[in-house]
């Protein structure tokens, strides 16, 4: 995998196997906020993360400080670094090395894991997703994220991504019972079967399904691809965590990279 092999920390904030945050372990990404980020003069209630062409990162309407905690967000989380940033009046964008947008090869999982992280760090210093939206009508367009203000929630979160015509990645599952509640849910739903399953890399667990799923034409797979998105939904709220997006992350720009959103798992707030 090159560069994208080294794993800095593992994913955001939780101890291995436990599915809980370690409450000893201070976030060194976060910043103190107090009762969180409230809208005033000079505090937007909302703001945006846009990713833009096939490597950048924008950041429009944030505080000046957050864009300190997107940088070190992006210093270990995304290992092959950063090659260039640039700002102005109420906007910063960083420019990543290689290409995180175009979700192929070696950086489809890497950049799933960055937003991960993302969405983790923006939560724990209280910007939290209010909606992912397609403003852009050109075909190689990806969501833009809005961010509300609030107070700092240390949450868990893991992505669900599918890919090609016919597979599913679960990535960076909190604990063992997630990942066997995901390959459970995905067997039971898919009446054509499995084809394949393994550790595609470390804590991402992918399965080929028969059929082409994502590419369905027959009424059976069209139902059961939604039934499968049924049934993970329902799977992963029993075991308390919720949908906290779909996110398209990918430039969709070839028939072999077809577009299709992200889905970013949260715990609950209870």
């Amino acid at each position: 995998m090159g560069p994208f092999k080294r794993d800095p920390d593992g994913p955001p904030g939780y101890q291995e196997g436990s599915g809980g945050y370690l409450p000893e372990k201070k976030d060194p990404y976060s910043v103190s906020m107090g009762a969180g980020p409230t809208a005033g003069p000079s505090q937007p209630l909302f703001a945006c993360l846009h990713l833009s062409r096939e490597d950048r990162l924008r950041l429009l309407g944030f505080p000046p400080h957050i864009t300190e905690v997107i940088k070190n967000t992006l210093a270990i989380a995304w290992p092959v670094g950063l090659q260039s940033s640039d700002g102005g009046p109420g906007w910063f964008e960083f420019k990543l090395r290689g290409y995180p947008w175009s979700a192929q090869g070696r950086e489809a999982v890497p950049s799933k894991r960055l937003m991960i992280h993302l969405l983790h760090h923006l939560s724990n210093a209280g910007w939290h997703l209010a909606a992912s939206t397609d403003l852009s009508k050109k075909s190689w367009d990806k969501d833009s994220l809005m961010f509300r203000a609030g107070p700092p929630v240390h949450r868990i979160i893991f992505a669900v991504t599918f890919n090609e015509t016919d597979k599913i990645r679960i990535i960076d599952p909190p604990n063992d019972s997630i990942q066997q509640g995901f390959i459970q849910t995905v067997t039971r739903c898919w009446s054509a079967g499995i084809q394949d399953q393994k550790m595609k890399e470390e804590r991402c667990y992918q399965m080929k399904l028969r059929g082409n799923p994502w590419y369905a034409s027959s009424s059976q797979q069209v139902n059961d691809a939604r039934y499968l998105g049924l049934g993970l939904l329902s799977t992963f709220d029993a075991m308390g965590y919720e949908l906290l997006g779909c996110i398209d992350m990918n430039t969709g720009m070839s028939e072999d990279n077809r577009d299709m959103d992200a889905w970013f798992f949260a715990a609950k707030i209870v």
